[in-house]
């Protein structure tokens, strides 16, 4: 009967782990799925406040068009995901700042920071039903 037991706490444990313990991809499916509803919420609240329309946008994109997510470079794999403005044509991000945080000639609007802290409860939902089905495929 303890070989019986034993067995089947270590069964259990086993299943409990494979559950738990996510791998770095399965974590990076999790987060990007969070991520994507927030970069399209920053993407949707950085045209309605700061999109002009008759700006040329042939040489430089606009700054709603250029909201990124993925791994930050130079950051070690963790399966976390960033959302932010991208910097490799042009500076966006730090034109991003600028808009949301202020300066001294101008005043921020915080549009930024508000669209983030809009998402969280939307995203948070989804990275719940994305991690519910990495498990369900887990438990099978």
């Amino acid at each position: 009967m303890p070989n019986d037991f034993e067995s089947m706490t270590s069964n259990w444990l086993k299943n409990v782990g494979n559950l738990v313990n996510l791998t770095i991809e399965e974590r990076e499916t999790i987060t990007g799925a969070g991520a994507e509803v927030v970069k399209r919420n920053i993407a949707e609240v950085t045209k309605a406040k700061h999109y002009q329309d008759d700006r040329d946008t042939t040489k430089m994109k606009h700054l709603a068009d250029s909201v990124v997510s993925g791994k930050l470079e130079k950051t070690r794999a963790d399966g976390s995901t960033a959302v932010g403005f991208s910097t490799r044509d042009v500076n966006h991000a730090r034109i991003a700042r600028f808009l949301n945080d202020g300066t001294v000639k101008r005043p921020g609007d915080s549009f930024y920071d508000q669209a983030v802290s809009n998402s969280q409860n939307e995203a948070t939902i989804i990275q719940a039903k994305v991690l519910e089905n990495i498990q369900g495929k887990k438990s099978l």
